[in-house]
């Protein structure tokens, strides 16, 4: 039987392989042979997957226990709900209490379970692109307030609740995780990175934490900050949870690690390049204290509806776009990569983001939404942009689907000109339009 399936493959040699290397890695476990000899259903699916996804192929090689995701995957409307998926991941935790080694190879498996089945949901249709980066972004924000509470848990041991006073009331500090870009426009695919900041809400007098080796509560928010990027960046024989770059800081790459919000807030207002601008549209609250998600709301909506000079603002947007071309260098001609390349991602989301800081002055609600999808639809609505650059909304999720297919191949983020050559004949007159 499995022969047959490999034969209708249009890459059977590449499939045998995959397969191949399946079988080793489950050689003298009866368990796992005896699951597929019996259920010739999951072996079609096992095979269809493994043809369609490289990535999944390696994923399920090295992690056997992945396996049984592929028998039933249940109710979409149970399988990503986030609420029940974190009170699972919370059972798991609370079977491993206060061991952080099993407390962190619980959330790299559950990461990891869960990121199969939307890819198995994905690749049987079951769900859209636009459906697998919101999906996929609520899984980061499971695993980040996780890890932050296992993080928070440890530095509190060892030097208590950081506390500060303000016009003589003691209040606890609080401490919040910000996600930018695809983490912050609800776009994550199979195998980003997080781009993410770390702000506080400490201020006035007394600024330090209670235990009985104090510290300051600057070096507290830096040490926890430090713990979390470690528990979900090292890389165990379990593998690791996100990959995430440190070098984003809240004011500025020469910045701390961490700012209070105050701190972020006067940075964003008086010495932010208009590029910051532009990516603080996709910024939002992802995890750690919710006491701080309203205070970052209202200081987001506060910059990001700012009056402009529309002139310095084209130019600044066009400048930054032809910075990043020249240092990505994508490839172009027969090829196109689909997020650098002219006429592809990165286009539409600078327009995305020009229209916006342009128009948020006049129209606030422009700024409740931190996805390109949202941000064009409301543009829209509010006749800000025409119906041929709306029409910009079905090749940024043909664009993206086509980038999820690359990442489930292990591909580079490439596709032959021809495929999207409409589409990029459109986002680049819409560019001439909008930038001249």
């Amino acid at each position: 039987a499995i022969l047959e399936e490999i034969c209708r493959s249009e890459h059977q040699l590449a499939l045998f392989e995959r397969l191949l290397n399946l079988f080793s890695s489950i050689a003298g476990r009866s368990v796992y042979f005896d699951l597929l000899h019996q259920n010739n259903a999951l072996l079609v699916k096992l095979v269809d997957l493994f043809d369609k996804s490289e990535w999944i192929a390696q994923e399920v090689a090295s992690y056997p226990m992945l396996l049984e995701h592929l028998i039933e995957a249940g109710d979409p409307a149970h399988r990503f709900d986030q609420t029940q998926l974190q009170q699972n991941l919370e059972l798991q935790l609370d079977n491993v209490a206060d061991d952080v080694e099993l407390e962190l190879d619980v959330l790299r498996l559950f990461k990891r379970e869960q990121t199969i089945v939307i890819a198995i949901a994905e690749l049987s249709q079951e769900i859209g692109t636009g459906e697998v980066g919101l999906y996929l972004s609520e899984l980061a924000e499971i695993v980040l307030q996780a890890v932050y509470q296992l993080a928070s848990k440890t530095i509190q041991k060892q030097y208590g609740q950081p506390q500060y006073t303000d016009q003589g009331v003691e209040h606890e500090a609080e401490f919040s995780i910000i996600g930018y870009g695809k983490l912050g426009g609800h776009e994550l695919h199979y195998q980003s990175d997080l781009d993410i900041i770390f702000l506080h809400n400490s201020k006035a007098e007394n600024q330090l934490s209670s235990g009985p080796k104090s510290i300051d509560n600057s070096m507290y928010f830096a040490r926890l900050a430090q713990k979390i990027i470690s528990m979900t960046s090292v890389l165990t024989g379990s593998g690791k949870l996100y990959e995430i770059d440190s070098r984003l800081r809240p004011e500025g790459s020469s910045g701390l690690l961490v700012s209070s919000i105050q701190s972020f807030y006067q940075y964003q207002l008086n010495k932010a390049w208009t590029w910051e601008h532009q990516a603080l549209i996709r910024a939002r609250y992802v995890a750690g204290s919710p006491a701080l998600q309203s205070e970052f709301e209202s200081l987001r909506r506060e910059i990001i509806c700012r009056p402009r000079d529309p002139r310095q603002l084209q130019e600044e947007v066009v400048e930054m776009r032809n910075k990043i071309y020249l240092a990505k260098k994508p490839v172009e001609g027969d090829r196109k990569n689909i997020k650098q390349s002219r006429g592809c991602i990165v286009d539409i989301e600078f327009m995305v983001q020009y229209w916006t800081l342009l128009q948020a002055n006049k129209f606030a609600s422009i700024a409740s939404y931190s996805d390109n999808i949202g941000l064009l639809s409301e543009l829209f609505r509010l006749d800000l942009i025409s119906s041929s650059q709306f029409q910009l909304i079905d090749i940024y999720r043909t664009y993206h689907h086509w980038l999820h297919k690359t990442v489930l191949q292990n591909k580079p983020a490439e596709i032959e000109s021809e495929i999207i050559a409409a589409e990029v004949n459109h986002v680049v007159n819409c560019w001439n339009e909008c930038f001249g």
